[in-house]
């Protein structure tokens, strides 16, 4: 007995549908894992800034080098932290209304009340040195499309 005859017109049809759907898939789960390693990225920089921040307050402002013991304290803090053995993260440089120099995480404000700790991505741009590299889909683009810049930042009034 042979089969109907609209069977014989499938043929190939599952390998056609596979090979759409696996695109599909594949494009949502490169997505997850490359939108996840940068948003964790950011979230930890923010939280070891605002740990570094915190553990500056044992300083002692009376102490003669005051600035370098707060940025001996941040150093420490930042080491604790599971990005400590990566080389993912580098200082930010200062703004304006920071004085001290541009090779320290912490900066402190002019009036030596306000001290801001800054951990920035390697690269001053991010999509020039990913981690998960880009993947460029049709009609879907580039995935991850990611800000420029990832750190964390936080202030402390000491």
């Amino acid at each position: 007995m042979r089969p109907p005859v609209f069977h014989r017109d499938q043929r190939g049809a599952v390998a056609i549908e596979f090979a759409v759907l696996f695109s599909i898939f594949f494009a949502v789960l490169y997505a997850i894992i490359a939108y996840s390693l940068p948003l964790l990225l950011m979230l930890t920089f923010k939280q070891v800034a605002a740990d570094a921040a915190r553990a500056t307050i044992a300083v002692d402002p009376a102490v003669e080098n005051y600035r370098d013991n707060l940025e001996t304290q941040v150093r420490a803090e930042i080491g604790k932290s599971w990005i400590a053995n990566t080389e993912w993260y580098t200082h930010c440089p200062p703004s304006d209304n920071e004085s001290s120099g541009d090779d320290g995480y912490s900066k402190l404000a002019a009036n030596g009340r306000t001290l801001t700790v800054c951990i920035r991505y390697t690269s001053d741009n991010y999509n020039d040195n990913p981690i998960v590299p880009t993947l460029t889909l049709p009609v879907i683009g580039q995935i991850p499309q990611l800000p420029m810049l990832i750190e964390g930042t936080s202030t402390i009034r000491l």
